[in-house]
């Protein structure tokens, strides 16, 4: 309660109004000041949350989606032959968690061509055995395109993120808000105890 009876936090009734409609002298403009801001935010939010995370995803998944289809139409598979046994241990593992190793493998284009090169295979793969290996239009060994699953988890894991962002742009709002507020709350409170703390001090009969 500050010092001039009024309660410091806000009534029952929507902002600014008590039960019946009319209105809530327990309120202080302040109170009524953050309850609309609240209910702005909160408006905003709904608002947003099915609107920009929804465009974020799919602006997310469309840009995703280009690069999978731009790696599909530069690369593919070739048939290339072992011509060393990868020495060492295991430098990555594939999508399916086989354990993979850089070994040296040659293969020869559609032109004739033989190439040589470094590629991932298959830890344990004798020398000489046959290994299927992604190429680009250019002949160089290259990872294998990014599937179009890829790009569906990366849209929505962009739409989660953004929805995530707005709720805590939104409550990081609401308690910035409460925080100035309350600031110019307290220092009402003191202004009015420095003016009246002199007359309780002196007492009824003074």
């Amino acid at each position: 309660m500050n010092l001039r009876g009024r309660h410091s936090t806000p009534g029952s009734g929507p902002a600014g109004h008590g039960p019946g409609g009319g209105e809530d002298t327990l309120w202080r403009p302040s109170d009524r000041l953050q309850a609309r801001l609240n209910a702005c935010l909160t408006a905003l939010l709904l608002l947003a949350l099915p609107t920009a995370a929804p465009a974020v995803g799919k602006a997310v998944y469309d840009t995703q989606l280009h690069t999978v289809r731009a790696q599909a139409a530069d690369r593919h598979q070739v048939t290339g032959w072992l011509t060393a046994h990868p020495q060492g241990t295991p430098q990555s593992l594939s999508v399916t968690g086989a354990r993979l190793d850089d070994a040296p493998v040659s293969w020869t284009d559609a032109a004739g061509r033989k190439h040589t090169s470094i590629a991932k295979v298959a830890t344990g793969t004798p020398t000489g055995a046959s290994v299927r290996i992604w190429v680009d239009r250019s002949g160089s060994v290259t990872d294998p395109p990014m599937p179009v699953e890829s790009a569906v988890l990366t849209g929505w894991v962009a739409g989660g993120m953004t929805a995530s962002a707005l709720v805590v742009l939104s409550l990081g709002a609401r308690a910035a808000v409460a925080a100035v507020l309350d600031r110019r709350r307290y220092a009402q409170w003191e202004a009015e105890w420095t003016e009246l703390e002199p007359k309780w001090s002196r007492g009824p009969s003074s």
